[in-house]
């Protein structure tokens, strides 16, 4: 529960604009012809992802216009996960990482990873809600993996709910 709305405002909310405004259509339509009224977006889903070792989520996308993750605890070093013998001899070593997707026209996809490590705890992630991505597990730790995911909807005055 967002408690008042806090997170939205304070820290998503600034975000959002950017990121809405800087398609040059929603800029020409929202605020230069003011053909369209103001967009309103809200937070529509909050949610905690408590991970233990092997654990992993497969590529997927979310609902919404913007989604984000905000990485609470990241138990393991992404060098250290790269060096295990899982991985140590691919030519993309992934474990522990975070992954986007981005697809071409002809059918070639390319990723952007992520690697993850202590000193990304606090780290948020903000992107369109279509944009595919895929969360590697991590080895040989204990401890949990922690994220706070979420989606914003914009929502138009002009559809019913």
């Amino acid at each position: 529960q967002d408690k008042d709305n806090w997170f939205y405002e304070n820290i998503l909310k600034d975000s959002i604009s950017i990121l809405f405004y800087r398609e040059w259509n929603n800029y020409y339509d929202y605020v230069l012809k003011k053909t369209k009224p103001s967009p309103v977006f809200a937070l529509d889903g909050l949610w905690v992802n408590y991970q233990k070792q092997n654990e992993f989520n497969p590529p997927h996308m979310h609902t919404g216009h913007y989604s984000f993750v905000v990485f609470m605890k990241i138990p393991t070093h992404w060098k250290e996960q790269h060096a295990l013998s899982i991985c140590a001899n691919s030519n993309t070593p992934a474990a522990s990482d975070f992954q986007f997707f981005f697809g071409f026209e002809g059918g070639q996809v390319a990723a952007i990873q992520i690697p993850l490590c202590p000193e990304d705890e606090g780290r948020m992630l903000f992107f369109p809600a279509w944009l595919k991505h895929q969360v590697f597990p991590f080895y040989e730790c204990e401890e949990e993996r922690i994220t706070i995911s979420g989606n914003i909807r914009l929502y138009d005055p002009n559809k019913s709910e």
